[in-house]
This record gives C-alpha cells, sequence and structure tokens, in this order.
C-alpha cells in the first residue's frame, strides 16, 4: 500500500529519497553499490505518479527508466548502475 508521503499531487523527490521510502515501506535497507552511485542517485529528482502500486512496484516502475539498478537480497536492497564502471585502455 502506497504511503501519502508518494501521492500523485506531492510526488517531486529526489531518487534517494524515493529509495529511502522504498526501503522503509518494505522494510530492508538501502545499500548503494559505490560512493558514486549514492552521489548520482542523490542528485537526480524524479517526477511522476505511483498511485495505485506497491512500494515494489513502483520501485520497478520509477528504476525502469533510469541508469539505476536494484536487487532486492538478505533484506537490503543493492542500488548500483546499468552501466559498466569504465575501464581505460592500457
Amino acid at each position: 500500500m502506497a504511503t501519502k508521503e508518494f501521492s500523485p499531487a506531492r510526488w517531486k523527490r529526489s531518487r534517494g529519497r524515493f529509495l529511502s521510502w522504498v526501503g522503509r515501506e518494505l522494510g530492508r535497507e538501502i545499500v548503494y553499490s559505490s560512493p558514486q552511485t549514492a552521489a548520482d542517485v542523490a542528485g537526480i529528482v524524479v517526477h511522476g505518479s505511483i498511485s495505485g502500486l506497491t512500494p515494489a512496484q513502483a520501485l520497478e516502475a520509477v528504476l525502469a527508466t533510469t541508469s539505476v539498478l536494484a536487487v532486492m537480497a538478505n533484506g537490503r536492497i543493492v542500488v548500483g548502475s546499468k552501466e559498466p564502471a569504465y575501464q581505460p585502455a592500457d
């Protein structure tokens, strides 16, 4: 069940705040794969409606349009980049 914090009329939040909400609603800790991922996530504002979606469905819908992925395992939501890490050529 979605909470009023992210109701359609009020949904304009940083992706980091959105992920914190999902973690609270699902009772899971949010863990970032790297400090860079955490910084990237914190600076992006997401807009839209998650009306009628469960927190898990909202997570899937929001992240589907981003460069971030989330994996649920061992009571955590691990957030990482979909993009491969840059490896400079030798």
